[in-house]
């Protein structure tokens, strides 16, 4: 979601058309694209935003606020405007940049452990297979071995050999399981992150991110264990990764 979908989506709260009615008294003092001035000079923005709706201005403001706020961004109306009041342009960036992620990013949390979660699924499949298959060879094994020493052996002994058989098949196929099983638990959440732009990645609001991945082109990271770390809350976490990902500063990557 722009910022210009935003500001409609907040007037429009306010009435049908009001969207064209405050860029049309807007654009007098702003110029074509009076809402991107907003980022360019939020003071100034504010300022003429004053100008132009009178007494109007703080309903807009409050509109504009509970769309932020309902799109995850931390504000209200006299915080909002304060910020604007201040010209602190990273700011006002970071506001509407927090409110433009989509439901799908929103959600990106979960699909991130769906994506792990099939991962696990499709690891699990192949180490039983492996398990099975590796029974079934040292069984066949000890099958063989016992036919041909059979002649030289009793009854009981070659029963005995085969019963050993079948008990060491199903241990070593239990421990390949159980070996291969390990280091896979629900409670992590790791992914492949790779830097394609280390100066856009320098910026990012989670400075532990950036210094992470200082010098590395690429790095398995446990999100789960960097949010205990730095303190950061998970969504949060994921949020200003997928924002980096969107900014082109790095790519998120899935795989064993």
């Amino acid at each position: 979601m722009s910022y210009l979908e935003l500001f409609r989506e907040a007037c429009e709260s306010l009435g049908e058309g009001y969207f064209e009615l405050v860029r049309g008294l807007l654009s007098p003092h702003l110029g074509d694209d009076p809402f991107a001035k907003v980022y360019e000079d939020p003071r100034e923005f504010l300022r003429s935003l004053r100008v132009a709706l009178g007494g109007e201005a703080d309903s807009l403001l409050a509109a504009l606020a509970a769309t932020l706020k309902q799109r995850g961004a931390d504000v209200n109306a006299r915080s909002l405007e304060r910020i604007l009041e201040s010209g602190d342009r990273g700011r006002v960036r970071e506001i509407f940049e927090r409110a433009y992620v989509t439901p799908l990013e929103l959600s990106y949390r979960e699909l991130m452990i769906r994506q792990l979660s099939g991962l696990l699924v499709s690891r699990r499949r192949r180490v039983i297979a492996s398990s099975l298959l590796l029974a079934l060879i040292t069984l066949s094994l000890v099958f063989l071995m016992t036919m041909v020493l059979r002649d030289y052996l009793s009854r009981e002994t070659v029963n005995g050999i085969m019963i050993l058989g079948v008990i060491v098949s199903a241990a070593i196929a239990a421990e390949n399981y159980l070996i291969n099983q390990a280091g896979a638990p629900k409670a992590r959440l790791r992914l492949r992150v790779r830097v394609l732009n280390a100066s856009a990645l320098a910026r990012t609001r989670i400075p532990e991110l950036a210094s992470a991945f200082e010098g590395r082109e690429a790095l398995r990271l446990d999100l789960v264990e960097l949010s205990r770390a730095t303190s950061v809350p998970l969504p949060d976490l994921v949020g200003e990764m997928v924002r980096l990902q969107r900014e082109g500063a790095i790519r998120l990557e899935f795989g064993d």
